[in-house]
């Protein structure tokens, strides 16, 4: 099950997200895959192309249709820095502000890690 990060045992799920910014990381060391599941569990993780295939280091996208949170996606792929590569989500609640602020922050974090991206727009479904 996915977690919070820094709360081990606080299930996260996308019908039940916590009322903070969090985000939730893949650990390929362990082959703990919450973020995967996560994706999985709201039926888009299939949809997210290999940032290779696009001559790209991340893509990143958002999940629009979730009642109370912004949601946002990544993926990334090719990184000299292997604890990097994998697939993360992070979310924010929808009272704090408009989506841009989740995804202006993500934007700024790549172009301060120097890594090569692109937004690839909302992936929906009907699942929540």
């Amino acid at each position: 099950m996915p977690t919070t990060e820094g709360t081990s045992m606080t299930p996260i799920t996308p019908d039940k997200l916590p009322d903070c910014l969090g985000q939730i990381m893949d650990d390929y060391g362990t082959q703990d895959l919450p973020a995967q599941d996560f994706l999985r569990q709201l039926n888009i993780l299939d949809k997210i192309p290999d940032p290779l295939t696009l001559s790209m280091t991340a893509v990143f996208g958002s999940y629009d249709r979730h009642p109370t949170h912004w949601i946002a996606f990544m993926r990334i792929a090719g990184h000299e820095v292997q604890d990097w590569n994998g697939y993360s989500v992070c979310f924010c609640p929808k009272r704090v502000g408009p989506e841009s602020i989740l995804m202006d922050g993500i934007k700024e974090d790549f172009t301060k890690m120097g890594i090569s991206y692109r937004f690839i727009g909302s992936l929906d479904n009907d699942s929540l």
